[in-house]
């Protein structure tokens, strides 16, 4: 699993809001149950609900705002949330867990 994409500067064209895509690489599904997802502060957590499967090849982008999102990108599917929190627009930390909380994925990012 991997952090795939980041929306973190908000055009005022199209107003979507900060969101992350996650891609699983591999020729298998993996279940996401109780993974988790946070930026630098440890007090954000974004949690997979149970049963949160991930398809071979699959995409799935984590949305601050569902409903911006939803206007912005009408034919996107896969996303889910509100995560609860946004991204710093200066740069900051990114990283995903899975159940066990060992860090799957990180990307640091800034202008």
């Amino acid at each position: 699993m991997v952090i795939n994409e980041i929306h973190y500067n908000v055009a005022f064209t199209q107003d979507s809001d900060d969101w992350a895509e996650l891609h699983n690489p591999n020729d298998y599904a993996v279940d996401m149950s109780y993974w988790f997802f946070s930026d630098s502060d440890d007090a954000h957590w974004y949690y997979f609900a149970p049963g949160s499967m991930m398809a071979e090849g699959g995409f799935r982008v984590l949305v601050r705002k569902p409903e911006d999102f939803a206007a912005a990108y009408p034919t996107v599917s896969v996303a889910e949330g509100s995560i609860g929190f946004g991204f710093a627009g200066s740069g900051e930390l990114l990283r995903l867990f899975n159940a066990q909380a060992q860090l799957v994925d990180s990307v640091r990012y800034d202008d």
